[in-house]
């Protein structure tokens, strides 16, 4: 009975030391990163999932190969990944690309973005309420 408790401590301390790392970006192949960017992004606040989507593919945008994007992701938290983000952000404005050099900073590329979001949002919202009033004067029923 001793034996089973000091056993139980010791698997319980591993757990324990075992899980209270933060999540990190496994950059041996893309499918890895994409996977473990997937799970950080849904214990992100909402604010901050949009911010972290947006670095990765500004990450993932500044790197010719994949190799060296995979290089410059790996181990990431995702606090890392943003301010690795923003820097290259900054590098990939000043060296004229168009997709970047339309917005005077990272702040103003995130509000666009919020923006375009929101606005999908409530698009999709409007639809959806359209089909449900239009299937109401239907006739035939979904029986699914």
């Amino acid at each position: 009975m001793k034996k089973l408790f000091i056993l139980l401590i010791c698997l319980t301390a591993m757990l324990s030391i075992g899980c209270s790392g933060e999540r990190q970006i496994n950059g041996r192949t893309s499918k890895l990163a994409f996977k473990s960017v997937r799970v950080m992004k849904e214990y992100l606040p909402k604010r901050q999932k949009l911010e972290f989507e947006i670095a990765f593919w500004t990450m993932k945008n500044g790197f010719e190969k994949n190799s060296e994007f995979l290089d410059a992701v790996d181990g990431n938290t995702s606090a890392e990944l943003i301010a690795a983000g923003k820097a290259k952000f900054v590098e990939l404005q000043e060296s004229g690309r168009p997709e970047y050099t339309k917005f005077s900073n990272w702040d103003a590329m995130i509000k666009s973005y919020e923006d375009e979001r929101f606005e999908q949002d409530m698009n999709h919202k409007k639809d959806k309420d359209q089909r449900q009033k239009e299937s109401m004067n239907n006739v035939l029923y979904d029986l699914h």
